[in-house]
């Protein structure tokens, strides 16, 4: 049809056949239209201009033929946020001889963009080809001179550099050929006057940034930190040297933004020489730290243990730790550090106690960041070896969330070794939200409550009790533990003490022998919380049929009600065996089924509510009234 001479169609739409012809690889076909008269400059509303389609697919007869027709060579089109011409385009995909045609035709190379194509895919022949005339234009493009520090010979960066690029376009080229590992290419663009930016330059405006700022907001890796990235120690060192020079003339200024920056760059190369477990480009940084205030002295020693060559396991395992794709603040990667030598380690941690002492112990307990303290990475990881000498160094420990982390890990030989420590200093435990006791009691059952026990030996209880939470005997009465209970009444606590709601231990109480005690050290059986809840409608809502006996053989009132007038019978659960055998005695021991509420409800409604067929069908045998009506809703 297209070949046709006669066919009709609008001049777009013949362009955009043109292109499509040209995209599809059919170049016979785009030639017949190009020979009926189709404009050399089609263009497609998505796949832009013909000429640029034709240099990205070939064959060079088809683009020899459009440039001959009077395409224009250096149409641009935009595509994915980047602009591309016919140039660019046959310079990315390799076409040598549609290069040379392009250039005849006088396609323009002044943005250098095709140069770049050119290096990233390695198309050696049309980069010495293009080079020279991109060189020739005022000053480089800094996306060319950074595709030539990554890829491209000493020779082409040379010839860029000799165009005299400005500052910031060096300066990014350094960091390219550092994140490469060009050594030569390194070398040559400091002895070009290529700097490290080591001051924060807001690249957007040309600013520097408020030193205030600098702290809060994670910035592009220079060169340094991209340095030590590629682990090449020899360039790690040029960056290093260059540096330290103009650090020196930049303290002189009455400004020294170098002082607010370069600290946190160092840092960031420290952790990304950690990360990738190069070794020998961590020793290069540490010392070029010496007698430096950028880090503490016992990071310092942590740092330099886990540079030795005996120690590689280390690096290995925190760049495992921290994942691919984790960029941590250096705060941060201390605290793993301490993880690793603390879970894995520990021979390595113990010979840095043993040279630094109570130093190393005091700088890290005296550090104000937010990194977990070693103390208590120990603690999580139950090494109760090092936390002894943490305490035979004489460090000081916030007692509080440490000891709270030992109870919740049941671990008594740390708990044993931190309230012995407690008691020794005379310190005080400062803690907010659930007390240790309850946490002790919580997960008393894996430990059979030693722990809970430990806290009463030493009496931690009264230290962290919650002013409004349960009391510590209702904990214990809930945790079915008679001996804590007994122990708690032999220590004076009182029994029918209540809490913020008003419910006694005896409301919490569910086992038999913690019922006796509590009712044998004079517990009111019909104590009323601030529902008017009894600890028989506690045992009810449970379903807990041997509580409920117990309490009724101790005097427990049966038929009191709740400030809304409910039974036990009322607040009863609905399912299960136990359900049916609380209904059972309660109805037994008096309580009438068709009680009502202050709503009027019975306790038939509230079983038909909640589906509960077995209690309906139980309530009904025993004279529920299925004509009940609520008086209220």
């Amino acid at each position: 049809m297209l070949r046709n001479p006669h066919f009709k169609a609008r001049d777009d739409e013949k362009e955009a056949y043109l292109v499509m012809a040209i995209r599809n690889k059919h170049p016979e076909l785009a030639e017949v239209l190009i020979r009926q008269g189709v404009s050399p400059d089609a263009l497609h509303p998505l796949y832009g201009p013909a000429i640029i389609n034709a240099s990205q697919a070939g064959p060079r007869k088809l683009v020899k033929s459009l440039i001959q027709a009077g395409a224009n060579v250096n149409k641009w089109h935009e595509d994915d946020d980047c602009c591309k011409a016919a140039l660019s385009a046959a310079s990315e995909h390799g076409h040598l001889e549609i290069v040379r045609d392009l250039l005849k035709a006088g396609a323009y190379i002044g943005l250098q963009d095709s140069v770049k194509l050119a290096l990233e895919n390695g198309h050696t022949t049309i980069v010495e080809l293009l080079s020279d005339r991109a060189c020739r234009v005022k000053r480089v493009n800094v996306d060319l001179l950074e595709s030539a520090a990554s890829y491209g010979t000493i020779e082409l960066v040379q010839r860029l550099l000799d165009t005299k690029p400005n500052f910031s376009c060096k300066s990014a080229a350094l960091s390219k050929a550092c994140e490469a590992g060009r050594a030569e290419i390194v070398s040559l663009l400091l002895s070009e006057g290529a700097e490290v930016d080591t001051k924060f330059l807001w690249y957007l405006d040309g600013s520097y940034l408020h030193p205030k700022e600098i702290e809060t907001i994670r910035y592009q890796d220079n060169a340094l930190v991209l340095a030590a990235k590629s682990g090449k120690e020899n360039i790690l060192q040029m960056v290093l040297d260059d540096i330290s020079g103009r650090e020196e003339a930049e303290l002189t200024k009455p400004f020294p933004l170098v002082n607010y920056g370069l600290p946190i760059y160092k840092k960031k190369a420290l952790v990304k020489a950690l990360a990738g477990c190069h070794q020998r480009a961590l020793t290069v940084l540490l010392d070029a730290l010496v007698n430096q205030d950028h880090i503490q002295e016992y990071e310092y020693d942590t740092l330099r243990a886990a540079s030795e060559v005996q120690n590689q396991q280390v690096l290995q395992d925190f760049s495992v730790l921290i994942g691919e794709e984790r960029r941590p603040y250096f705060e941060e990667t201390m605290s793993h550090l301490h993880e690793i030598l603390l879970g894995d380690h520990r021979l390595i941690l113990q010979s840095l106690l043993k040279e630094a002492g109570e130093n190393y112990l005091q700088y890290i307990d005296e550090d104000e960041s937010d990194v977990l303290p070693p103390i208590e990475v120990a603690v999580s990881i139950g090494n109760a070896t090092i936390v002894e000498q943490f305490i035979q160094a004489g460090i000081d420990i916030n007692l509080g969330e440490t000891l709270r982390d030992a109870v919740r890990n049941q671990n008594g030989h740390i708990v044993k070794l931190l309230l012995d420590y407690k008691n020794n200093t005379k310190s005080t435990i400062k803690l907010s939200g659930v007390s240790l006791f309850e946490d002790a009691l919580m997960r008393g059952e894996e430990s059979d409550y030693s722990i809970a026990h430990m806290l009463l030996d030493h009496g931690v209880i009264d230290d962290c009790s919650e002013e409004y939470g349960p009391t510590p005997l209702q904990l214990a009465a809930e945790s079915y533990c008679i001996t804590i209970v007994e122990r708690l009444l032999n220590l004076g606590h009182t029994v029918d003490q209540k809490d913020w709601n008003g419910r006694t231990p005896l409301h919490s109480a569910l086992s038999k022998d913690v019922i006796s005690a509590l009712v044998s050290a004079g517990a009111d059986v019909n104590a009323r919380d601030s529902d008017g809840w009894t600890p028989l409608h506690t045992a009810a809502e449970a379903a807990s049929p041997g509580a409920i006996g117990i309490l009724l053989q101790s005097g427990a009132d049966v038929f009191a009600l709740t400030n809304d007038k409910r039974t036990a019978l009322h607040v009863a659960r609905q399912y299960g065996p136990e359900a049916i055998e609380t209904i059972k005695i309660l109805l037994g021991n008096g309580l009438d089924v068709n009680d009502r509420d202050e709503r009027g409800s019975s306790a038939l409604h509230n079983a038909c509510s909640g589906s509960s067929v077995k209690v309906a069908e139980l309530l009904l045998v025993n004279g529920a009234d299925v004509n009940v009506k609520i008086i209220k809703e």
